[in-house]
């Protein structure tokens, strides 16, 4: 039992075990161990000082102050308990106010919160005034010794002072309504006509985040028959709006970026435009997409009216740095609505235009090849001398049945390599005569390459006679 009182920090004197002032201080500490702090040590001087205000704020009920009209500060009032250091004083009091529900109001108001939760102040003393239903509660912290520049800078906590909540009854419909007053919140309603907080919002048409005002009137229990409103369906898609990226849309909906991928299909090289619509949630029983990948990436991109240069850069994933760079671009540059920027490397497009595979019409005309090349073997070469078409026949009217050509007339020169006269080292090669008014030939270019070969051959074996005369 010692080990147990030690550690929350209690050594008030037993006759006080059982009074509120000790219960508020047991909740605080019970509340900072839950946190992970060190409880509060009890300390007779500041809980002196936290009674002598506690006092005051009930002798004074309109004043709700921690300096007194006449100057008096929470400093003074330790110093006068004999504790010197710095202290900070949280004030709570209204109707029927419990210790719960004093501690409840300090964790919901920052700066009494960062009271309780110090871990500068390690000691408090705590003190409770009432008179019927009216009761006060004070809490001061303080650390012996420390100054001011040690202390840490926080605003000073305001003093709470509830209006005394009276419950309404219900009217001739059954509906009961509350009017806010001073002090009054929904969670102290809640707790007050023991209803759950998350009905008052129904009732009232409010959401968490709503605040209520002095005067404003409540729906504590709806009127009989009342059915409540469906609830709102929410939607399944949105659209995507001007400069809005996957990630933003993601957090915008309280969405993991990996699940909005998946609802869509896509991956987080995806791009998506204005005007896209985009899943949030699946329909019930409905499978994700199977991703299929942009065929085409995009290399430019089109300003549009609202664009900016950091906006394009989050919308291709890219950086600023990388868009600035990729278009020559300065600092902060001036965009035109109409203007093409690159979104990737001008290197890397030019890259993937020239590695695209081009296929080549079915109608293009292809490069014949010749099917029996001269080979360097052959002692005989052959010239083929070509039909000539004249002016005459390639003005001939088509007719239904074209003739057949006569094959044209061809001599072929023979080359002996084993002979050594002198007077038979000229090639002896006749060529059919081509008519001089012809203007108009049919050119078959492997043809013209064997003879070529030919002439070739020519050439090598008379310069093979010429170096055996020589020998």
């Amino acid at each position: 039992m010692g080990l147990v009182l030690w550690i929350n920090g209690i050594a008030a004197p037993k006759a006080q075990a059982q009074d509120p002032a000790s219960e508020i201080f047991q909740l605080v500490n019970n509340f900072r161990v839950s946190l992970g702090l060190t409880p509060f040590k009890w300390n007779n001087q500041l809980a002196a000082a936290s009674q002598t205000q506690a006092n005051w704020l009930l002798a004074n009920p309109r004043s709700f102050v921690h300096t007194w009209p006449d100057g008096t500060t929470k400093e003074m009032r330790a110093v006068q308990a004999g504790y010197n250091g710095r202290v900070v004083e949280n004030i709570v009091g209204g109707w029927e106010m419990t210790p719960q529900r004093a501690l409840t109001w300090w964790q919901n108001s920052p700066p009494h919160y960062n009271t309780i939760t110090s871990s500068f102040y390690n000691e408090a003393g705590t003190a409770f005034a009432g008179s019927g239903n009216n009761r006060r509660y004070v809490i001061v912290v303080g650390n012996r010794g420390a100054t001011a520049a040690q202390a840490p800078r926080a605003p000073e906590p305001e003093p709470i002072f509830v209006e005394p909540i009276i419950l309404s009854t219900a009217d001739e419909t059954g509906q009961i309504t509350h009017t806010v007053g001073k002090g009054h919140a929904l969670w102290t309603l809640a707790a007050y006509y023991e209803v759950k907080v998350s009905d008052l919002l129904l009732y009232n048409n409010l959401s968490e985040n709503d605040l209520v005002s002095v005067g404003d009137e409540i729906v504590i229990q709806p009127p009989n028959g009342w059915v409540p409103p469906p609830t709102p369906t929410p939607p399944f898609s949105v659209i995507v709006q001007d400069g809005q990226t996957l990630w933003t849309i993601a957090a915008i909906h309280n969405l993991e970026l990996a699940d909005l991928l998946l609802f869509n299909g896509l991956d987080a090289s995806s791009f998506i435009s204005e005007g896209d619509e985009i899943k949030i949630r699946l329909q019930p029983g409905e499978s994700p997409p199977t991703f299929t990948p942009t065929p085409t990436p995009v290399q430019k991109y089109t300003i549009r009216e609202g664009d900016s240069a950091w906006s394009i850069a989050a919308r291709f994933n890219i950086t600023l740095d990388e868009l600035l760079a990729w278009n020559g671009l300065p600092a902060n540059p001036l965009l035109s609505v109409g203007q093409e920027l690159w979104v990737i490397p001008a290197d890397q497009a030019n890259t993937q235009a020239t590695s695209t595979p081009t296929t080549q019409p079915e109608n293009a005309q292809q490069t014949p090849v010749a099917t029996e090349p001269i080979t360097a073997e052959s002692s005989t070469a052959e010239v083929i001398v070509l039909p000539t078409i004249t002016p005459a026949e390639a003005s001939v009217e088509p007719v239904d049945e074209t003739p057949t050509p006569e094959p044209a007339q061809q001599q072929v020169a023979q080359i002996d390599t084993n002979n050594t006269s002198a007077a038979d080292s000229d090639a002896n090669v006749q060529v059919q005569q081509i008519d001089p008014e012809a203007t108009t030939s049919v050119i078959n270019g492997p043809l013209i390459l064997i003879g070529l070969a030919g002439l070739f051959l020519i050439a090598g074996a008379w310069l093979f006679y010429q170096s055996r005369e020589l020998s």
